[in-house]
């Protein structure tokens, strides 16, 4: 579970790891890798504005 204190933390939050920029990449795989039978409630734009969509090419590679 994610807790939060406000929603203007949580959106810094998926703000940052929205970017999936190398560090974020990094970290993101290895969690996701851990994720089994996850349901999700959250409905946001996607993709969002600050992605860097060649990161994700970069970490595969």
């Amino acid at each position: 579970m994610l807790e939060f204190r406000d929603l203007t933390q949580m959106d810094a939050v998926f703000a940052l790891a929205a970017t999936r920029g190398p560090d974020v990449e990094s970290i993101h795989s290895e969690v996701y890798s851990k994720v089994q039978d996850a349901k999700f409630a959250l409905y946001r734009d996607f993709p969002d504005e600050v992605r860097d969509s060649h990161a994700a090419r970069r970490a595969v590679e």
